[in-house]
This record gives structure tokens, C-alpha cells and sequence, in this order.
């Protein structure tokens, strides 16, 4: 083998290595960063809920938010069910959908972290905004078409303006989160 071979292979095994540890670094901070946006989420509809304790005719947005989280927590239940039964697995009981719901979320935030993470390390630009142009683009992706699409949520016209708000603000925090998170770890590997 030539130095110039050797040089290209070395160099090539070591974009490899950077982009395993954004995977990692990402998939770390997509993981911790679900959990932020579901405290977000949660504080937010508590917030909400105290503001309109104190207004009159108040709750009519707090239902929608509440009904909004129900809906995506069916969501998270009927994607686990489609996964499990695409591998030939049969049916979820009512248990085990309770807890494949919320694996299915993080596991999801896991994976949709360390793409980002990947891309990330080859691609300065993806972390724009400190990660929140990754938040907004994926709630745009998933939760406002392919969810959508795929019937396991209402259409974004069905949806009151206020919860895209919601929803975009949270997933903003999601984005910055795992930015955060996996410069940390990036940082330690």
C-alpha cells in the first residue's frame, strides 16, 4: 500500500470515528432532550391551566392542549403497534401499549439525536440557531406531515393555531437540548 492509500484510509477511518461519536453524542442529547420537551410540554399545560384558573370561561385551551398530548401519547401506542406487528409479533395488550408508548417516543428522540449528531460533525450548519432549526424542522417533518400523513394524528388544519405554537415551542427546546447535550458529550469522547 502507497502512503497516499495509507493517508486516504487513515483519513477516512477517522471522518468515520467523528461521525460514531456524533451518533453517539446526538443520540445522548436526542434521548435527554425528549425528556426536556415532555417536562416542557407539561409545565406548559400546568402554566396554562393556572392562567386560566384565574380568567374567566377559561380550560377551553387547556382541553385542546390536554387532548392534543392524549392524542400524541395514541399516537406513540398505534406506531408501537404497527412496529411490532411489521415484525410479525401480533398484537399489544393494553399494558404493554402503556409502555411501548413512551419507549417508542424516546427511542425515537434517541434516533432523530444521533442523525443529527452525525450530521452535525460533517456539516457545521445543521446546528444553526443552537439547535432549534433541527427542533423546528422536525416538528415540521414528523408532527405537522408525516404523523398527518400517516393518520396518527389529526390533519395540521384540524388543529387549533395555538398548539402549533405549542408544539413548535417545544420541539425548539428539544432541538437546543440536544445541541447542548451532545456538545457535552462530544466534548468527552
Amino acid at each position: 500500500m502507497s502512503r497516499l492509500d495509507a493517508g486516504a484510509k487513515a483519513g477516512s477511518m477517522r471522518a468515520s470515528n467523528t461521525v460514531g461519536k456524533g451518533f453517539v453524542a446526538g443520540a445522548v442529547g436526542g434521548l435527554i432532550a425528549t425528556v426536556a420537551m415532555d417536562a416542557f410540554q407539561k409545565l406548559s399545560l400546568e402554566a396554562t391551566r393556572k392562567a386560566e384558573d384565574v380568567a374567566e370561561g377559561g380550560h377551553r385551551y387547556t382541553r385542546q392542549q390536554e387532548t392534543q398530548l392524549s392524542g400524541y401519547q395514541q399516537a406513540h401506542e398505534d406506531t408501537a403497534e404497527r412496529l411490532v406487528q411489521a415484525v410479525g409479533g401480533g398484537s399489544l395488550t393494553r399494558a404493554q401499549k402503556q409502555v411501548a408508548a413512551p419507549a417508542t417516543h424516546y427511542i425515537f428522540g434517541a434516533l432523530c439525536g444521533g442523525v443529527y449528531g452525525m450530521l452535525a460533525e460533517r456539516w457545521k450548519p445543521a446546528s444553526f440557531g443552537f439547535g432549534t432549526a433541527f427542533g423546528v424542522s422536525l416538528f415540521l417533518g414528523a408532527s405537522e406531515a408525516v404523523l398527518p400523513s400517516l393518520e396518527l394524528v389529526p390533519s395540521p388544519l384540524e388543529t387549533p393555531p395555538l398548539l402549533h405554537v405549542g408544539g413548535l415551542a417545544a420541539h425548539a427546546v428539544y432541538g437546543a437540548t440536544t445541541e447542548g447535550v451532545r456538545r457535552l458529550v462530544r466534548g468527552a469522547l
